[in-house]
């Protein structure tokens, strides 16, 4: 299901043995144009990026270069950027 604006998920996480607990806040921001926001309130803070392709559609990953000159433009080239790929419909054809 697409995301309509932002969806934000947290999480903490104990670090057993160490009396730690990492914080974990997802902000899953929506990539469809006609959703299209000003991004930067949402990137302000953040640790790292990841970002996530369909290796079923060639176009979402070509769209990758795309989220790298946003993640440029506000900064984000300082922090960690992952590049995940994963199957939303395993039934479609592969490319």
């Amino acid at each position: 299901m697409s995301t309509l604006g932002v969806n934000i998920v947290k999480k903490s996480i104990p670090i057993l043995n160490q009396g730690a607990i990492i914080n974990l806040m997802l902000w899953d921001i929506a990539t469809k144009p006609h959703f299209y926001m000003d991004f930067r309130p949402y990137f302000n803070g953040a640790d790292a990026v990841v970002l996530f392709f369909d290796i079923n559609r060639s176009n979402s990953f070509t769209n990758m270069n795309n989220w790298w000159q946003i993640c440029d433009k506000h900064g984000l080239i300082r922090v960690p950027i992952f590049l995940v790929g994963i199957i939303s419909d395993p039934k479609s054809p592969k490319i």
